[in-house]
């Protein structure tokens, strides 16, 4: 038997392990790890390097627990404790790809293995791979009907693949078997609110802040879509704010967005704008803004615009996408919302498909160009996107792909989609800048959280459309937000005409449409068209100087 310099045996020592690990004592885990990793451990058996590597990983050591747990697998593959662990360690480390297959090597074996199935789903979600999360929820459900979890992370993957229904039954189902979920009444309210249920989102998320004050991602849906009046919203916030204590960053940055949205409304500026500055602040340090990163993620794009221009342009002819860009709260929801009225048009909402496309089909790796490109590429990049797409349109011959930020890949899409209409949202600069500064975008953009962010970001938008009208001349049209609410009738025929596509009363009545809606603007977008939004920025002056001192009006542009 080895013994330790201090006498006791090596056999003590993993008892001592052994017990700690059952007790749940990080603290004398530590220690006993500590000690032990300075000893010879040579001929372990494959069980006690499990045990090791299992204590060393709930010590939140990983790279000491990895090699045990390495170890140990190959000692006795079918050990599938110590294989799920050793995907914990690849997890943690944020190797993704390779700690997925591990889980999936462990459900091979035990397709009834939930911390594995829980631990598959987590890493896809993250990946956003939302398809094989919801298949792989399906697939541990047959073995474990009643297990929230799965429940919830299918509801999650649903509503991120735009099945609004199938996410909302999943939340009633996660509640029937957990009440006290909180974030499947969350959900349920996001599902509701997307559907064009107000009332039942209101409920839904009311009834989230009641049963937990640090619900304040429900707080902010109910404040900044105006699911209830301040008389009903105050009962709620006071409730919230009493647990502000124990908040996380985040939570603390949606309850002062949240809580400035029902100052202003109060008509309380001054106080409004020192949360906003607050909730700015906090939502900066979480999502930081890289201006170097932009700079150099506009100079990929016209460059890939050079590189698309000497490949062999896609033939014309292709059936339906219809592209709305433009900066968000700029009005490209509303110009969705009135497309998709149409008999002919579906709405896609927002998606990735062409960021994605650009991936696969080799133009783009990481936001940077590739070494080499096929000269096939645009060719392969329009194919993608129209087979991305496919479900999306639903069978009508046009579809709208309403992305912002896809003013960045303008250039390459007016070279893959030659009879495509690209319409550019546009409108008074001081107008969207409030109405990003104001808001939070779970999303992160990051550009939103500072005046002196928004000042740049605006400042590339603007290089960057010039440019892609200097290199593509009338394949670009400009909507006006003005224009489109102050005159509906005439704007609307117009953009119509522009997209090939015969009048319909329907388009002047698009709040009437009752598609899903999943954006910062789907309030908005479900009353009648009206101006009254125009000029919003007028009271905020006082506390834009930051952006203002940049702006100007004549050229509805700014400095960076």
């Amino acid at each position: 038997m080895m013994t330790s310099p201090d006498g006791k045996s090596r056999t003590a020592d993993l008892t001592e392990v052994k017990a700690a690990l059952a007790a749940g004592d990080r603290g004398r885990l530590a220690g006993l790890l500590e000690t032990m990793s300075r000893r010879p451990l040579e001929n372990l058996k494959g069980a006690d390097l499990a045990t090791l590597g299992a204590a060393s990983l709930f010590t939140g050591n990983v790279d000491r627990a990895e090699p045990w747990l390495a170890r140990a697998v190959a000692a006795h593959p079918g050990d599938l404790s110590a294989l799920h662990n050793l995907g914990a360690c690849k997890a943690f480390k944020k190797d993704r790809e390779q700690a997925a297959l591990i889980f999936r090597e462990v459900l091979a074996a035990n397709p009834a293995a939930t911390n594995s199935r829980h631990s598959l789903v987590a890493i896809l979600t993250e990946m956003g791979r939302h398809a094989e999360a919801a298949q792989q929820c399906t697939a541990g459900l047959v073995h474990a009907p009643d297990d929230a979890v799965l429940l919830m992370s299918r509801a999650t993957a649903r509503y991120q693949l735009a099945d609004f229904e199938g996410s909302l039954a999943d939340c009633e189902a996660a509640l029937q078997h957990d009440p006290s979920r909180v974030a499947a009444l969350a959900l349920m309210g996001s599902n509701l609110l997307t559907l064009g249920d107000r009332e039942g989102a209101a409920d839904a998320y009311a009834r989230a802040c009641r049963m937990d004050p640090s619900a304040t991602g429900a707080l902010r849906s109910l404040v900044e879509n105006k699911l209830l009046d301040n008389g009903r919203l105050k009962p709620l916030l006071d409730r919230v704010e009493s647990a502000k204590a124990r908040f996380s960053s985040r939570q603390l940055c949606e309850f002062n967005f949240a809580k400035g949205r029902v100052l202003e409304k109060a008509g309380n500026l001054t106080s409004a704008h020192k949360c906003y500055a607050d909730a700015n602040a906090l939502a900066a340090e979480i999502f930081p803004y890289i201006p170097s990163r932009i700079d150099a993620l506009k100079s990929t794009m016209l460059s890939l615009d050079e590189l698309a221009a000497a490949m062999p342009a896609p033939s014309g002819g292709r059936p339906g996408p219809i592209f709305v860009i433009g900066l968000p709260r700029s009005g490209t929801s509303l110009v969705e919302q009135i497309l998709s009225s149409h008999s002919s048009v579906a709405g896609c909402g927002e998606t990735l498909a062409v960021r994605e496309s650009a991936y696969k089909s080799g133009l783009l790796v990481k936001d940077a160009l590739p070494r080499t490109i096929r000269a096939d590429a645009i060719g392969r990049f329009a194919e993608n996107y129209i087979a991305a797409m496919e479900s999306a349109a639903k069978g009508k011959p046009f579809f709208v792909d309403k992305m912002p930020a896809n003013f960045q890949f303008a250039g390459l899409i007016a070279r893959a989609f030659p009879d495509a209409p690209i319409l550019h949202c546009t409108r008074d600069l001081r107008d969207i800048a409030v109405s990003a500064y104001t808001r939070f975008f779970p999303s992160g953009l990051s550009w939103t959280y500072s005046w002196r962010a928004i000042t740049h970001y605006f400042a590339m938008h603007r290089a960057l459309m010039d440019e892609w009208e200097r290199r593509h001349p009338g394949r670009i049209r400009q909507v006006s937000y003005s224009s489109l609410v102050t005159d509906p009738d005439a704007a609307v025929r117009g953009l119509l005409e522009h997209c090939g596509l015969p009048w319909e009363e329907a388009a002047l009545t698009p709040h009437r449409n009752a598609r899903p809606v999943r954006t910062a603007s789907v309030e908005q977008v479900r009353q009648p068209i009206h101006a009254g939004a125009i000029g919003g920025w007028r009271p905020h002056a006082p506390y834009m100087a930051g952006f203002l001192d940049r702006y100007d009006a004549a050229s509805n542009s700014v400095k960076a």
